[in-house]
């Protein structure tokens, strides 16, 4: 009995559109993933942003907030959980050095008024 062996070319073709189809399938499937995860990922932030707009505090005596730089801007974090809850569109870079350094280390804001205003002062 004797096997046939495909010619070079044959074989070069035939591993080339095996190597796509593979690379192609594995490309869509990462997509999906990708999708899910970020689709996840914007529902968790939409509900968690619903809840804090709904229940803004007025008086507190632990800290409610936190601001910490984020990707160059100002992050405003939730002082419990850590949880990014909103960034303001002001860059770090053009703050006084001493906001900067306070902003690395975490400025902790007790009320809702409170951050309002420091969003005012840091916008301004």
């Amino acid at each position: 009995m004797k096997i046939k062996i495909p010619n070079k070319r044959t074989f070069f073709l035939g591993a080339l559109l095996f190597a796509l189809l593979f690379s192609c399938i594995a490309q869509c499937i990462n997509l999906f993933y990708t999708n899910q995860m970020l689709h996840r990922i914007e529902q968790q932030e939409s509900e968690s942003r619903s809840v804090y707009a709904a229940d803004a505090p007025m008086l507190a005596s632990d800290a409610i907030y936190r601001l910490y730089e984020c990707g160059g801007k100002i992050g405003i974090y939730d002082a419990k959980t850590e949880v990014l809850i909103d960034i303001i569109d002001v860059l770090v870079t053009t703050l006084p050095s001493a906001d900067r350094l306070a902003l690395k280390k975490g400025i902790e804001i007790y009320t809702f008024s409170d951050l309002a205003q420091i969003i005012e002062d840091f916008s301004t």
